[in-house]
Order: structure tokens, then C-alpha cells, then sequence
């Protein structure tokens, strides 16, 4: 479950960037 969320906010924090 942990990994769904970090690669959700992999994508995200990149996006930002």
C-alpha cells in the first residue's frame, strides 16, 4: 500500500518541478 503512494507522489513532486 506504501508503494502506491509514493509512486503517486513521484509523479506529482515532478510535475511540480
Amino acid at each position: 500500500m506504501t508503494a502506491t503512494r509514493i509512486d503517486s507522489l513521484l509523479p506529482l513532486r515532478h510535475k511540480l518541478l
